[in-house]
């Protein structure tokens, strides 16, 4: 439910309103510009459209504030401003989480493509698909708004000094390593915040991701992302939405709206990030204080890495029992499989039957 001026606590619309906002108690907002409204987190329209026409979405609208719109919005704008409670497109429990009406794990939404993991409809921490959500620093479990190298939680002492994930001694603190390449569940906030099955994505399984969908750069309710639809046999149609939040890296908030960048929840493999058939298992010296991310944007769907300190956005997955990792015949056929860890795959993929030759 969206509450227009003129329905809020019975006051009238004003003339200017910014002053509305500003004087009516039920209306507030945080230092880092986040609009409250009746005491749940809002988004605030600026409405273009005459007094009394209803509107359907937040087209004919700018934002004020730092709030993102989105979600549908169902009101009679008398002019002004309109303010939407997030979440009001869905039920809340009393715990916080997004109630769901099916195709859900501890109360969280997913969409199954037919792939090795089933694909959750939000970011954590966001309400809808187009929502940037919380952002996290990788291997940590609590989400912040200072990303720097003082504030990692394995950094003993900044850039050179990590004290978990280090396989190269020379980045360790006083030479540590322990030749960890993969969040130990501990450390994978979806599993810990979210339960269940829920865990973060690996690098594979974005790149299967991307691999077995038809990947159009497009927008949903006015934010900038990509849509996934499946093309596995079974599944065509089913699809998920991924926004473009940026990242938060020492005190600045870069690329929002135009770049998606995800955490994985491994080391970067440089293999990976060269595709399913070229997979190199080494890891990189160069690469021993980053982590993989998957990268997208109006140009680019790749693999890549990030400095682990940085706040990304993250998706997460859920394996699906009995299934592996799905690949294309066309990629296939080339050359055996290997993981991560250069291990073969040879036998533990599945193809698809999709050929991406033209894409």
């Amino acid at each position: 439910m969206s509450l227009p001026l003129g329905s809020m606590g019975g006051v009238s619309a004003p003339t200017d309103p910014y002053e509305y906002l500003k004087n009516n108690p039920n209306i507030s907002v945080d230092e880092e510009g986040n609009w409250y409204a009746y005491g749940k987190k809002a988004v605030i329209w600026e409405i273009n459209q005459p007094a009394g026409e209803k509107t359907s979405s937040p087209s004919g609208m700018r934002t004020m504030g730092g709030s993102r719109p989105f979600g549908s919005m169902s009101a009679q704008p008398m002019g002004g401003v309109a303010v939407r409670p997030m979440g009001d497109s869905q039920s809340m429990s009393n715990s916080g989480k997004v109630q769901q009406n099916n195709n859900k794990e501890n109360n969280y939404e997913y969409v199954d493509l037919g792939l090795s993991v089933k694909w959750a409809t939000c970011n954590m921490g966001a309400d809808e698909p187009e929502d940037s959500g919380d952002y996290f620093a990788w291997g940590e479990t609590v989400a912040k708004h200072d990303f720097t190298p003082k504030t990692y939680k394995w950094y003993k002492d900044g850039f050179g000094t990590l004290t978990k994930y280090c396989y190269d001694s020379e980045y360790g603190a006083d030479g540590y390593t322990d030749n960890l390449i993969k969040l130990e569940p501990e450390d994978d906030v979806a599993h810990v915040q979210w339960g269940g099955g829920w865990r973060m994505p690996s690098q594979m399984e974005f790149e299967e991701l991307t691999l077995n969908c038809t990947v159009e750069w497009t927008q949903l309710n006015g934010l900038n992302g990509c849509r996934f639809t499946s093309k596995v046999k079974g599944y065509e149609g089913k699809s998920i939405f991924l926004p473009c939040p940026g990242v938060k890296v020492n005190g600045q908030h870069m690329y929002d709206d135009e770049f998606g960048w995800y955490w994985t929840s491994d080391y970067y493999d440089y293999g990976v990030a060269l595709g399913f058939n070229n997979l190199n298992p080494q890891p990189h010296s160069l690469n021993a204080e980053r982590a993989g991310i998957f990268r997208m944007s109006k140009q680019q769907r790749d693999q890549g890495s990030y400095i682990r300190n940085a706040g990304l956005p993250i998706r997460p997955v859920i394996k699906v029992e009995g299934r592996e990792i799905v690949v294309p015949e066309s990629v296939a056929s080339k050359t055996p499989m290997r993981g991560p860890s250069g291990q073969s795959m040879g036998g533990s993929m599945r193809s698809s039957g999709m050929n991406l030759q033209g894409q």
